[in-house]
């Protein structure tokens, strides 16, 4: 059986899996998207989910943590807030902000990335050619957001593909290129995002 998430032949457990992901994703989704993040793919480990909240943050990897707290940082909350994950996906909602993948599934054994270094092994090319199509039916029909921020490197060739499709202009880029995961991301994205006065 084939995923319709990643195209792979998939077992029961990764059909699982991609469910859960969606059901917590879906969850947490605003009724009217402002700013739709949208990164190459989710991390391998379950507890990595960005959707996926916990009594304690620690059971996240420090990559995982990094990443959730700068996404929320971007979208105005203060880090104070996000110590209980739930609250702050609750509030991250409310405020408009979504997270997507262009690959719905995990980078696994096998696969270009294999969830390890993904933006450094996965061809961008690859990605945009197998998942921007949908993607761009995803942002027009569905998501409708009113600004798109492009994460990590992985999703360079995404670009094009979304300019192509007439959705360009909602692009938010660094110096034309998506934001990197990294440190200080969420000060970059608020300033993006605050009005100058």
């Amino acid at each position: 059986m084939r995923c319709d998430g990643c195209g792979r032949p998939a077992s029961e457990a990764h059909l699982r899996e991609r469910v859960a992901r969606l059901e917590r994703a879906t969850r947490f989704r605003p009724i009217h998207i402002g700013v739709l993040f949208l990164a190459d793919a989710p991390p391998l480990d379950i507890a990595d989910d960005f959707y996926r909240f916990a009594d304690d943050s620690a059971s996240r990897s420090a990559s995982s943590r990094m990443v959730f707290q700068e996404l929320m940082y971007g979208a105005g909350l203060e880090s104070g807030s996000v110590a209980n994950e739930e609250s702050a996906l609750v509030e991250f909602q409310h405020r408009g902000f979504y997270l997507a993948y262009a690959r719905e599934c995990p980078f696994e054994e096998g696969d270009p990335g294999n969830g390890q270094e993904t933006a450094a092994s996965l061809s961008c090319k690859d990605l945009a050619r197998e998942f921007g199509l949908t993607m761009v039916k995803r942002i027009q029909f569905s998501y409708k957001p009113k600004r798109i921020v492009l994460l990590s490197g992985a999703t360079r060739d995404l670009i094009p593909v979304l300019e192509q499709a007439g959705v360009g202009d909602l692009l938010l880029l660094d110096r034309g290129a998506p934001f990197e995961l990294r440190p200080g991301l969420g000060l970059q994205i608020r300033k993006l995002l605050t009005p100058s006065s």
